[in-house]
């Protein structure tokens, strides 16, 4: 996979990609928090032989580091920017937990640009589909992760999202 970056408002974003003869399909997988490019690794070995795949780091994660004001709206533009850049004009999106929001609000600026959208882990958005006790809840992460050691929230988010000794090993070295 070929390393390249971008320049964005807040900072550079770096990406892989694996291009392939023209007319294949394009992947682009999107981590979750606290993940970087390498959590798609695997996936990268089953589909790397039929599609050009693309790889980044979100703002804020991985190489893509120091990064200033970070939105979803943000990552959407900046993905819009890879693909431009690498002559891409449409894509299939897989993104997990937080890169299911950066993928769900590609599709809904440029929903002529997504082939197909593969959620994994996350959760729909807008605020219609959740309850007055979710809203309030979620507004609490932030408040309650204060009170977690950074050692021990890591730990207990790998754990959480992780069902083999390889993946929880994978997320503790992000």
């Amino acid at each position: 996979m070929q390393h390249k970056q971008i320049l964005a408002q807040g900072g550079n974003v770096h990406y892989w990609i694996d291009k392939k003869d023209d007319g294949v399909d394009c992947i682009v997988f999107t981590h979750g928090a606290t993940a970087d490019h390498t959590m798609f690794e695997k996936q990268i070995d089953f589909f790397s032989d039929k599609y050009i795949i693309v790889l980044w780091d979100v703002p804020m994660h991985g190489l893509s580091r120091p990064y200033q004001k970070f939105s979803y709206h943000d990552t959407a533009e900046i993905l819009h920017s890879i693909l431009q850049e690498e002559n891409i004009n449409r894509a299939i999106l897989v993104g997990m937990s937080m890169g299911g929001y950066s993928s769900q609000h590609f599709a809904a600026i440029y929903p002529d640009m997504v082939k197909g959208l593969v959620a994994l882990d996350t959760t729909p958005l807008g605020v219609q589909y959740y309850s007055k006790s979710d809203l309030w809840w979620l507004k609490q992460v932030a408040p309650m992760a204060k009170w977690f050691p950074a050692t021990i929230l890591r730990k207990s988010m790998a754990k959480s999202i992780s069902e083999t000794d390889y993946s929880y090993q994978k997320m503790m070295s992000c």
